[in-house]
């Protein structure tokens, strides 16, 4: 009888022990982008920028990732975040790398007061889409201006840059982030000249 007591308590206690030594869970990773550094551009006046629009997963700050052939699927990573939700980390990005390249404008991170210009807009895309030997780092926003009187925007227009990276590798997927967020901007920044 005694020895029918010790079998289960040494199956709990092997459970137990390998419990203990299953190996630990990865570590939380979060990314951002470097300051920005642009070319200067001759604009001036008081400019806000809003908080972009997201819908759905494109709001939350865990990497998104596309693994199927045709890109038709979105997941998350489980443990690789952004430092802030894509939609604040890009009015964050976009307010310095105005300020850096429009030295005669004040440019300020939300909508207050008097501004000459408002820039808002919409987050449509923001994901690696994975290939078998190299990422893409997949950008798309629509970017809207509007100047102060006027009902109708001065500008709307959709932008979308695609940067290729190696595979698996994190770090160059975020500079591909970056890199495809700069194209975006340069290619605003001349749209908001023009206008």
């Amino acid at each position: 009888m005694y020895r029918r007591a010790r079998t289960p308590v040494l199956v709990v206690l092997a459970f137990l022990v390998s419990a203990c030594t299953a190996p630990p869970a990865p570590k939380d990773v979060f990314y951002r982008f470097s300051p920005p550094s642009p070319a200067p551009l001759d604009i001036a006046g008081d400019i806000a920028i809003r908080t972009l629009g997201a819908e759905g997963i494109y709001n939350e700050r865990a990497l998104l990732y596309s693994d199927d052939a045709e890109h038709r699927s979105v997941s998350q990573y489980s443990y690789r975040f952004w430092v802030k939700s894509p939609p604040r980390l890009m009015q964050d990005y976009l307010t310095d790398w105005l300020r850096s390249a429009a030295t005669g404008a004040k440019v300020v991170g939300y909508d207050g007061g008097d501004n000459a210009v408002v820039i808002g807009g919409q987050i449509r895309q923001f994901e690696i889409e994975q290939g078998k030997d190299s990422w893409r780092a997949v950008v798309a926003i629509d970017l809207e201006v509007r100047r102060v009187g006027s009902r109708a925007p001065a500008l709307v227009k959709g932008y979308r840059w695609v940067v290729q990276t190696p595979a698996q590798d994190f770090l160059a997927t975020v500079k591909g982030f970056q890199q495809a967020t700069d194209g975006i901007l340069e290619e605003f920044a001349a749209d908001l000249a023009a206008h």
